[in-house]
C-alpha cells in the first residue's frame, strides 16, 4: 500500500485495540487508507483490517515520530486513552505545522471513557 500522498488520505491511528479495529473497518468503506501503531505490531486487533501496521510505544516520542515520517498520514489520531498527549503537541511544534485541529471527544463503550484526540500533522 502506498503512503501518504495527494490522491490517498491516509489517517494515522495510535493504538490498535478494539475501537481502531472498528476505525479501520469504518474507513474502507470510504476509500480511507489507515495506518496503525501499536506495542503488539502484527498481533493487534486492529492489524486484520489495518492498511499498514508498525509495532511501536505509543507514549514514545521517537516511536510516535518514526511512524509520522514514514506513514506521512493527514490525520492522526488515537484510540486508547494511554497516549501521551504532551509528545503529539511537542511532535507537533518539531513539524512546524500551522494548521492544527484539535478535537476532544468521549466515547462510552462499554463501562470505559476513551477520549479521542485528533490533529493533522
Amino acid at each position: 500500500m502506498a503512503m501518504s500522498d495527494e490522491k490517498h488520505v491516509v489517517v494515522g491511528i495510535l493504538g490498535g485495540g478494539q475501537l481502531g479495529r472498528m476505525l479501520c473497518q469504518a474507513s474502507h468503506s470510504i476509500g480511507i487508507t489507515c495506518a496503525v501503531l501499536d506495542p503488539a505490531g502484527e498481533k493487534c486487533s486492529a492489524a486484520h483490517v489495518a492498511h499498514i501496521v508498525k509495532a511501536g510505544d505509543f507514549k514514545n516520542e521517537k516511536d510516535i515520530e518514526a511512524f509520522v515520517d514514514e506513514v506521512k498520514p493527514h490525520v492522526l489520531t488515537v484510540e486508547i486513552e494511554h497516549v501521551n498527549v504532551d509528545v503529539l503537541f511537542e511532535l507537533r511544534e518539531k513539524k512546524g505545522k500551522k494548521r492544527f485541529i484539535f478535537v476532544f471527544s468521549i466515547f462510552y463503550f462499554s463501562h470505559f471513557m476513551f477520549m479521542l484526540y485528533i490533529f493533522l500533522v
